[in-house]
């Protein structure tokens, strides 16, 4: 029974988003804006910080993909030992 309401109301919230959204696409304005040089330029900021973020983050799940991958022989030169 409980779970009916709720399907109920779920219903109803959804119409009610549906009829705001149309109804606001419906009686729009055209805006008469305009995008300048600093808002621009902050948008190709914002795009690069994300590439070289992306550039980050893919490095680092390779780097932990190898780590997982490669195992370290006893033989190693470069392994890190404690007494040494």
């Amino acid at each position: 029974m409980a779970r009916k309401i709720e399907d109920i109301k779920k219903k109803q919230t959804f119409k009610l988003f549906s009829v705001v959204v149309g109804v606001s696409l419906l009686v729009t304005k055209p805006s008469y804006a305009y995008i300048d040089v600093g808002t621009g330029s902050l948008v190709l900021q914002v795009l690069a910080a994300i590439g070289v973020g992306a550039m980050f983050y893919v490095r680092s799940i390779g780097r932990a993909i190898k780590k997982m991958i490669k195992k370290d022989s006893p033989n190693d030169i470069n392994s890190d030992s404690i007494g040494e």
